[in-house]
């Protein structure tokens, strides 16, 4: 698999911090903990984990993958009830391979500077050819699993909503001047406990940088109708302002703007009924104009051209 290198600076490695208590919620991601073997970093991830959280690697993740949905995707917790985790730090790995675990689909990615793992000792580093398996989700434990295709090879199922969600991620447009991205990748999760969404995805960084994210996504429901919590979204006035959205324009379209304590995301639906979305984290350094600009590249002829199943 294909992937573009972070460019680090030994400045922007893990900084010490004393390891959490357990009951402390987990911060987004590790770039400023440290857990050891003698003193690891506890913290409890509340119900309702974000699925969509972005994760590089497997096993041994960077440093600035999502705590939570990195723990989901290993196995340590579930996304709905939640639960503590215990996680240990470590120096960079030179790759990081893509899997799908749990509802979960990592990102591969190249060297990066620092790692966190939920095992002591860490987990070896990937190497750049190391296989990644089949998109075919695992759900954990308890969890609703996912519909499997029907027999005689059906075009509704995993295997076809794999290929609409990369065909979703080839219209991502390519990064700005001066910016890196993650290979576009196709993900599909289809459990009522953590979400149902077919969707196409990239990460781009300014500079490289390991707090400077916009995300990208284009995005439906398996079964082919609209995204069920972004149309509810995008037609309930009253839903829109309890969860901090609000409906407005962007590059001349129609476009919903969610704002959560600083995680800003714009969200176009097409006639079809598909989603485009542009966002940001608020505890990161990339800003509305940084959003807009990636809005501006957005093919939106092609995106409307897309299947819905």
């Amino acid at each position: 698999m294909t992937h573009l290198t972070r460019l680090l600076s030994a400045a922007l490695a893990i900084a010490a911090a004393p390891a959490a208590l357990a009951g402390q919620a987990c911060p987004n991601d590790a770039i400023s903990v440290t857990g050891t073997a003698e003193a690891p970093f506890a913290c409890t991830c509340a119900p309702g984990v974000n699925a969509s959280g972005w994760v590089y690697g497997t096993d041994r993740y960077t440093a600035d993958s999502a705590i939570c949905t990195s723990a989901v995707h290993a196995g340590v917790i579930q996304a709905g009830p939640g639960g503590d985790v215990t996680l240990y730090t470590g120096e960079g790995c030179g790759s990081f391979v893509s899997t799908t675990r749990n509802g979960i689909t990592s990102a591969s990615w190249g060297s990066y500077g620092a790692t966190f793992a939920f095992v002591t000792p860490l987990p070896a580093c990937a190497t750049a050819a190391a296989a990644t398996p089949a998109p075919t989700a695992t759900p954990a434990p308890g969890a609703t699993p996912a519909a499997t295709p029907p027999a005689g090879g059906a075009a509704d199922g995993p295997a076809a909503w794999q290929a609409r969600g990369d065909k979703y991620a080839a219209v991502l447009p390519e990064p700005l001047p001066g910016w890196e991205a993650t290979k576009a990748e196709g993900f599909w999760e289809n459990s009522a406990m953590t979400q149902k969404i077919v969707e196409g995805h990239r990460t781009y960084k300014k500079g490289g940088g390991m707090q400077s994210d916009v995300f990208v996504a284009i995005f439906n429901n398996p079964d082919g109708t609209p995204h069920e919590r972004t149309e509810l979204l995008w037609n309930d006035e009253a839903a829109r302002t309890a969860d901090g959205c609000t409906m407005g324009e962007a590059a001349g379209r129609k476009a919903m703007t969610c704002d959560r304590s600083g995680d800003i995301r714009v969200v176009f639906r097409m006639e079809s009924g598909l989603f485009a979305s542009v966002g940001i984290l608020g505890s990161h350094d990339t800003t509305r104009e940084d959003i807009d600009a990636y809005v501006a590249k957005l093919d939106f002829p092609a995106i409307e051209k897309l299947p819905m199943q």
